[in-house]
């Protein structure tokens, strides 16, 4: 592992977990129609794959990131402080499944779009989860932090990972209330330096770069003014 650069270690491994993740949904789940035709039936036995398979690869995840924080153990100069695998958020998976599990019902081609859908939901909650457990499970006291968007972020966070290690807050860093994420379909992940050199990637060198042409021509400081000329200098999406 290169400690000055953790995001290529730990980006690649989480885009490779929610990768299979997604193809073992998809593969399970295409046998469903055959089984049965009741939309009512489909939504439950589905319902039931992405709950598994959010806590079969989200297991992964939360594993990856604890040697991940481990293997910067000499850099950092002090030991992670406590394992706690943060578990998937019940309440939010469910209230998503439940909006996109409409397609079942009122749609010909349904049962394909609201499997889609499931597979945005189990990549979602595999990326909360890095960020979660490297909130949760990092290193006591000082220390900076950083959040590192993932290449086609939106121009939300792209803004917040143009501040670099100005985090002071793991929380923050990791997205809000105890490392949520701030929108579906968020791919960021996050970094810790507590010392020595550690640089930003590139995507966050690029970040910075959109973030200071778009004030430059603005001339606010107003986050939703910031924004829309990010969209524009960067070509970012919403």
């Amino acid at each position: 592992m290169d400690v000055q650069r953790p995001w290529t270690s730990i980006t690649p491994v989480v885009d490779s977990i929610a990768r299979k993740a997604i193809e073992d949904l998809n593969s399970r789940a295409r046998v469903i129609p055959d089984l049965t035709a009741d939309p009512y039936r489909q939504k439950e036995l589905l319902r039931q794959m992405v709950r598994e398979t959010i806590d079969s690869y989200g297991m992964a995840v939360s594993d990856a990131t604890m040697v991940w924080l481990e293997e910067q153990e000499d850099h950092m100069g002090m030991r992670p402080v406590e394992w706690k695998p943060r578990r998937v958020d019940s309440h939010q998976v469910e209230a998503r499944m439940a909006h996109d599990f409409a397609p079942l019902f009122f749609e010909e081609q349904g049962y394909n779009r609201a499997l889609n859908s499931m597979g945005f939901i189990v990549a979602d909650e595999l990326y909360s989860r890095q960020r979660k457990n490297a909130a949760h499970t990092a290193w006591k006291g000082g220390g900076s932090w950083a959040r590192v968007a993932h290449p086609g972020a939106c121009a939300f966070c792209t803004l917040l990972a143009s501040r670099g290690f100005d985090y002071t807050s793991r929380s923050t860093a990791g997205g809000g209330y105890s490392g949520a994420h701030f929108h579906d379909h968020c791919r960021c992940l996050v970094i810790c330096r507590k010392r020595g050199h550690v640089e930003l990637p590139e995507s966050t060198i690029r970040a910075q770069k959109i973030y200071k042409k778009a004030q430059e021509e603005v001339g606010s400081t107003d986050p939703d003014v910031l924004l829309k000329a990010m969209r524009q200098v960067g070509d970012l999406s919403k």
